[in-house]
């Protein structure tokens, strides 16, 4: 994860900040200058941290891998309580998750902060919803710690096909498409009629809950599926085509919103915003993202991947040589 890591990086802070220079230049806004400066806090995880101005961090978006690392670190902790004591370690990690949630809406209704990451705090501070919530792990935990259960539960069973009534599979899908629906759809008033004074209590019951309300709906595709109880969902989901997509995903999570700031930055004038327009945008940089990412996975992320391995088989060849009678 890493290496790849710091090659975007390296092109973000020497080639993409020379590509443009235009009178929409946006840049700076979003991190890439900054990593001249501020690349080491990337490759420690610590960026979501350090530094304290969001303008001032490398790739603003790589927060989540800061966080993801973070969650990493305590979580041997975590499994060998589960294996341990199953009990204390489910119930600890119950806790967490409740405590993560209640301090969520609590920092929410103590700074008046919006239900998105763009919006203002309706009370007297200037600071962004970024600082408290958006990319700190104690409020992104829940999940993380949801997904370890899940986890647990799957390497505990004896037979991954569960036998499940066909009822309650039917309801669960049901509340698990709800939950989703709900988490994706609960903002439309908020983007409808942004004027109108959002009830602050519903902002901080929203910006705690929606995380893992969504994570629970994730959970229970990934259960269904699992056990033999995903119907069309496991097939398609399944479908071997994933597979090519699924290599470089992570290398297009990294470099697609520099190269979106790239063709913004060089464009002339500002844009016309409609839905055919979007369109045409998203499926070019969509499969302009993959092809480019295409070429750094096989030049770049798979050859180190299979480093390792290469140098073990080298290892035990030299090994074999020596031992080996004269």
């Amino acid at each position: 994860m890493t290496p790849v890591y710091a090659f975007i990086i390296l092109v973000a802070c020497t080639l993409l900040i020379r590509i443009v220079k235009g009178p929409l230049y946006t840049l700076p806004a979003m991190g890439l200058d900054m990593c001249k400066r501020n690349w080491w806090t990337n490759l420690l995880y610590i960026n979501n941290f350090y530094p304290v101005e969001q303008s001032e961090i490398c790739l603003t978006w790589s927060w989540y891998l800061a966080v993801d690392f973070q969650c990493y670190l305590i979580s041997p902790f975590f499994i060998l309580l589960l294996y341990r004591k199953r009990a204390l370690g489910v119930s600890c990690i119950a806790a967490l998750i409740t405590a993560s949630l209640i301090l969520t809406g609590v920092l929410s209704a103590k700074y008046g902060l919006p239900v998105t990451v763009f919006g203002s705090p309706s009370k007297n501070t200037t600071d962004a919803s970024a600082d408290y919530i958006y990319t700190k792990p104690w409020t992104r935990i829940s999940p993380f710690l949801l997904g370890m259960l899940l986890g647990y539960a799957f390497s505990s069973m004896r037979s991954r096909q569960v036998p499940i009534n066909r009822g309650v599979v039917l309801m669960a899908w049901l509340l698990s498409t709800a939950l989703m629906l709900s988490v994706v759809f609960g903002l439309y008033s908020h983007y409808q009629m942004p004027q109108v004074a959002q009830n602050e209590s519903m902002k901080a019951f929203y910006n705690a809950c929606h995380r893992f309300a969504w994570t629970l709906g994730v959970a229970w595709v990934v259960f269904a599926c699992e056990t033999g109880n995903g119907g069309l969902a496991a097939e398609l989901l399944s479908w071997p085509g994933w597979k090519p997509a699924s290599k470089v995903s992570y290398t297009v999570y990294l470099l697609h919103p520099a190269l979106i700031l790239v063709y913004m930055s060089s464009r002339p004038v500002t844009l016309h915003y409609d839905d055919w327009m979007l369109i045409y945008l998203y499926l070019g940089i969509a499969l302009f993202s993959y092809l480019l990412c295409a070429l750094v996975y096989l030049s770049i992320e798979l050859p180190l991947a299979r480093l390792p391995h290469a140098l073990s088989i080298k290892s035990n060849t030299a090994v074999e040589k020596e031992e080996q009678p004269v």
